[in-house]
């Protein structure tokens, strides 16, 4: 079999070169400090030996040995990362012994012989849904090759079809064969170094301390050394963002002369396809990891959390709109940072290679797998080896996952019917004088066509880009251009981009409302037509309502929130005194919203017992939380606690007032009459059997 050459590109070459190149610059650099504590440490030697020898008695001498330890610590703190041991973690990981898997270890044969590199040193299963090398990271390795490991995730796994999964393996065999990897593991170690040096400094400052108690003569000169260890520190942050800006441009070159040597093994299009999976089963995958978050508590575990995983993506699957599609955004901001391209740049790639797939294989990624329920079953072993059980456990069957998720899932839920139209916006307020005839709002299928819920998916893409280019503008998002619409922008023109983002925002907005009218125009003639009494103006009204009131509550959320920031920092304990005192009237808002909310029968049903209690201990008087130097800390987490279930309760009964209008909608609706398929039974149970009346207000007085 002819050996695939995939010859690396101009560009994947000159950012190797700017990668090691700046490796070579922070040596240099750190080489510069450690002669410059060196030569500090030689003159506060001498320093203290001419004080000696001119004058000889205790304080001088105390005073020669507190010149010394200036020097020292100096030179310690360049040195101490050579205390700490470098380890990986490989526990969470599962090895496998691949002569019990002939048909996995024949694919990776195959692969290996075809892109011409090595047989990885180890194979090892993961939960993860990604694939990945690494190699075992020491002094030695970076000197000397060494044999990389492959990394497989189950979740990966139980995502891809066969062709799709050689596609993936061949990718990572392509960062095999990649010589530029070994420039990965010079940075790793730069990062390592710089990382102890920035921010692990506890047992350094412990030490020092210690040295200063001993006497006065001593603490001034370690506060010197504190001085000149912060100046280390700057050029440090200076040095790391040079590494590793160039690195990860050269990591995201690695990426596409790998994806290019897997499309030679088995052509473009199963990679690209898998590009567009790994999304959506990490998503459910997190979702099962979430549902036995709440179970394990309860002693109740999985048997195999990858049968509910394949069950998880065939039911989102089933449920997923199909109006709502991601928009292309006109923005374009090409981040530094990111170690990997975009999937839209990759497969743009992929297919200017134009390299036809080899084959069609659409038979499972498990069928190469030996004994696969036994290989989930020990992952999902390691993962509950993380949790500690106490008592008799309960092994949670699949048919209860299912149903479980399922009930979650729909209560969480709009109707399908709706196609997403609601999923990320509320109805716009009414134009009651605004009459719009049966001919003018048409049919149902026409209200909720994919082409109308692009639209909202125009907003939605639109208000991403315009929080964005907020950022490049005020400074946080550092960047120097991007584009906007096939239009290079410099970082100096983004308040005039916003202007057009604004402009785009209110043309979408207002079409939308345009719509909104009809669709209540069309719900308002059914409900005519059925003689129902007209409740829909109620939910409309009160949504509009709601949303003003959670507007002005999420002003106070936010502000309350940012306020607090300082409470997770190192903070100056003036500071923090003062802080507190400037809560003190945004927190009195606070509590007067939630005594507020515990006599609002709107919220009855969605307050626990637990969250009650919450509410009642923290609005029961004033708490203290700082003093004699130290947080209060069951007093914090009571505010905190309090901040974030009364930020919840908004958001969930926005969402349930939302759906009640929903389905009140649907219930109005002769399903024979619809085009648009058959509704789903679980739909018709969310129709509620009693319809909720509003109240004067335009508010609800109970939850379907």
């Amino acid at each position: 079999m002819k050996k695939i050459l995939v010859k690396p590109s101009a560009q994947f070459r000159k950012n190797t070169t700017s990668a090691v190149l700046s490796i070579f610059l922070f040596i240099l650099v750190y080489f510069l400090m450690v002669i410059a504590a060196f030569g500090i440490l030689g003159l506060c030697v001498l320093g203290a030996v001419g004080l000696i020898s001119f004058y000889f008695n205790f304080p001088l001498l105390m005073l020669s040995f507190g010149i010394v330890s200036l020097g020292v610590l100096i030179v310690l703190f360049l040195f101490k990362f050579l205390f700490k041991s470098f380890k990986s973690d490989r526990s969470h990981l599962v090895e496998l012994d691949l002569d019990s898997q002939p048909k996995l270890k024949t694919l990776l044969e195959d692969i290996v012989m075809q892109v011409g590199t090595q047989f990885p040193k180890r194979v090892y299963l993961s939960n993860e849904v990604n694939a990945s090398v690494f190699y075992d990271s020491n002094l030695l390795s970076m000197i000397f090759p060494t044999r990389k490991n492959l990394t497989i995730g189950m979740g990966l796994v139980n995502t891809l079809n066969l062709e799709e999964f050689k596609a993936v393996l061949a990718h990572e065999f392509g960062h095999f064969s990649q010589r530029s990897m070994k420039v990965g593991s010079y940075v790793y170690y730069v990062n390592e170094v710089i990382y102890n040096l920035l921010y692990e400094n506890d047992s350094y400052q412990s030490l020092a301390s210690k040295w200063a108690d001993i006497s006065g003569y001593f603490s001034i000169f370690v506060g010197l050394a504190f001085k000149v260890a912060q100046g280390a520190q700057w050029i440090l942050k200076g040095m790391y963002s040079v590494v590793n800006k160039n690195f990860m441009a050269l990591s995201r070159e690695m990426e596409f002369h790998a994806d290019e040597i897997a499309a030679n093994v088995t052509g473009g299009d199963p990679l690209a396809d898998s590009f567009s999976k790994f999304g959506p089963a990490s998503y459910a995958l997190q979702d099962v990891f979430n549902y036995y978050d709440g179970e394990l508590q309860y002693n109740r575990i999985p048997k195999n959390i990858y049968t509910n995983h394949r069950f998880v993506m065939n039911f989102l699957a089933s449920q997923k709109r199909e109006g709502f599609v991601n928009i292309q955004s006109d923005l374009v901001v090409k981040d530094q940072w990111a170690s990997h391209p975009s999937d839209e740049d990759r497969i743009q790639r992929l297919k200017l290679l134009g390299i036809p797939t080899k084959n069609q294989d659409s038979a499972p990624a498990s069928s190469c797998f030996t004994a696969i329920a036994d290989l989930e079953a020990l992952l999902t072993s390691k993962l509950l080896s993380n949790f500690t059980l106490t008592g008799e456990v309960e092994a949670i069957r699949e048919e209860k996952f299912e149903e479980d998720y399922q009930r979650t899932y729909l209560k969480f839920s709009f109707p399908k019917i709706f196609n997403g139209y609601y999923d990320y916006r509320n109805p716009s307020p009414l134009d009651k004088e605004t009459a719009i005839t049966e001919k003018e709002f048409g049919s149902f299928e026409k209200l909720f066509s994919s082409e109308v819920v692009s639209w909202v998916s125009q907003l939605v893409t639109s208000e991403s880009d315009l929080a964005t280019v907020s950022q490049i503008a005020d400074g946080s998002y550092v960047i120097k251009s991007f584009d906007y619409r096939g239009k290079r922008y410099k970082k100096s023109e983004a308040r005039s981009v916003m202007k057009l983002i604004k402009e785009r925002i209110a043309t979408l907005k207002n079409q939308l409302a345009i719509h909104d009218q009809k669709i209540f125009s069309f719900f308002a003639h059914r409900e005519r037509e059925l003689h129902k009494p007209p409740l829909l103006e109620g939910y409309y009204a009160g949504l509009v309502n709601l949303d003003k009131e959670q507007s002005e509550n999420q002003k106070l959320i936010s502000e309350l929130n940012a306020r607090l920031e300082f409470t997770s920092y190192n903070t100056p304990f003036v500071k923090i005194k003062s802080n507190f005192r400037e809560i003190k009237k945004d927190e009195a808002k606070l509590k007067e919203k939630i005594n507020s909310l515990l006599e609002d029968n709107r919220f009855e049903k969605l307050l626990s017992a637990e969250l009650v209690g919450i509410f009642e201990q923290y609005i029961s008087k004033e708490w203290e939380y700082f003093g004699n130097e130290i947080y209060y800390q069951d007093n914090l987490n009571l505010l905190l606690n309090s901040l974030e279930g009364f930020s919840n309760l908004q958001s969930m009964m926005g969402f349930m007032m939302k759906k009640g209008m929903l389905e009140y909608q649907e219930s109005l609706l002769d399903f024979a009459e619809l085009s648009a398929g058959p509704i789903s039974s679980e739909t018709l149970n969310l129709i509620p059997a009693e319809i909720p009346k509003p109240m004067e207000n335009g508010s609800i007085d109970a939850i379907g």
